[in-house]
């Protein structure tokens, strides 16, 4: 596994797509199962373009922040377990701050609570 052998001597590196799904889609449907592994690929082709060693993980969710947690709580390779992890800001966090902000102050929270 070249992803663990970082220029620095290591460390592990997932990177994440959480997947909304609609509400009529299951989690187990074939086309849904085809649009997660297409945009594991993309990843992991945009993983190596850009030159980085990661993992790449989806996560198929009906509600994303949901997804959030599980991609948090799933990230790890056995007893390895990341001790770091980056988020965008949400950038539409003017529209309606009332929920955004909460919603990633949450993230946050979550992530210490690992």
């Amino acid at each position: 596994a070249d992803q663990l052998n970082g220029p620095q001597g290591g460390g592990l590196v997932i990177a994440a797509a959480i997947i909304p799904l609609l509400e009529h889609e299951g989690m187990h449907d074939e086309d849904v199962i085809r649009y997660a592994t297409s945009e594991r690929t993309f990843m992991n082709y945009l993983i190596k373009l850009i030159g980085i060693q990661a993992f790449p993980m989806t996560v198929l969710t009906h509600n994303p922040h949901e997804g959030r947690a599980y991609a948090i709580q799933c990230a790890g390779l056995g007893p390895l377990t990341p001790n770091t992890v980056l988020m965008g800001w949400p950038w539409w966090w003017r529209r309606d701050p009332a929920t955004t902000l909460p919603a990633f102050v949450e993230a946050i929270h979550q992530c210490t609570q690992q």
